[in-house]
């Protein structure tokens, strides 16, 4: 999702000299003060008010600039009777449902299966949990959105997926992989460089387009993971699952 906290990529420097390990403890103190019930409701009676205003679709103020945590008129548009009522005291729940590539299909590395948002409000909390530690310099706005997901495939964990290729041969292996990330090198003429592999992922989005992976499940907590993934047995199979930093229980 591009923002990290701590240190690794997305990092950036909080007081002057401070470092990674002090910021992590600052992001700990951060998410253990939150309060992700009065976060949530915030964010459903900001939508509540927002389907009523005489500003209309667009979720805009009375300057005309876009509030942090209102619905894009998409959303607004299914709002017109007001949300669901008791959504505020359940807390957010997650489906998750079909599947999307994050690369052209037909060369694609990573498939995700995107969160059912029907009116923006998931979205809307997790950019206000997010927005916390961007204001405390604990994270990088690196301009991209927030993408809710959760990911199905990534061809980086393939087993002799990718392999070292050339660079002063662009063509060698172009219908199999495509050189992304720069692992194995800095690149340039007669270099090494790290070749991803990538796949024709069309069918396969077809084929789970409707496919429900899970239904309404309550957000239990929010936690502070570390970088990569890490080899674990789950009910006597062997998984992989980042591991748990710090986190705060959903009240």
């Amino acid at each position: 999702m591009g923002d990290q906290v701590g240190e690794g990529e997305g990092e950036v420097e909080g007081e002057k000299g401070e470092t990674g390990e002090q910021r992590l403890a600052r992001a700990r103190e951060l998410l253990a003060g939150l309060r992700l019930g009065e976060v949530w409701r915030a964010v459903v009676a900001s939508f509540g008010e927002a389907s009523t205003a005489g500003g209309g679709p667009g979720g805009t103020g009375g300057d005309g600039r876009k509030q942090a945590g209102e619905p894009a008129a998409a959303a607004v548009a299914g709002l017109r009777g007001g949300l669901p009522k008791g959504l505020g005291d359940r807390g957010p729940r997650i489906t998750l449902r079909g599947l999307v590539s994050m690369q052209a299909p037909k060369q694609a590395a990573v498939l995700y299966a995107p969160p059912v948002d029907q009116f923006g409000l998931l979205q809307a909390f997790c950019e206000r949990v997010r927005d916390v530690f961007r204001e405390a310099d604990l994270m990088v706005d690196d301009g991209r959105p927030l993408l809710l997901h959760a990911t199905v495939v990534n061809t980086v964990y393939v087993k002799g997926g990718g392999r070292e290729a050339n660079s002063n041969e662009p063509g060698e292996g172009s219908s199999s992989s495509t050189r992304r990330g720069g692992r194995g090198g800095r690149g340039g003429r007669g270099r090494k460089k790290w070749e991803r592999l990538v796949f024709d992922a069309t069918g396969v989005l077809d084929r789970y387009e409707d496919q429900v992976w899970m239904e309404d499940v309550p957000v239990s907590k929010v936690a502070i993971c570390k970088m990569g993934a890490k080899k674990v047995v789950i009910d006597g199979e062997e998984d992989e699952a980042y591991e748990v930093d710090a986190e705060v229980a959903f009240e």
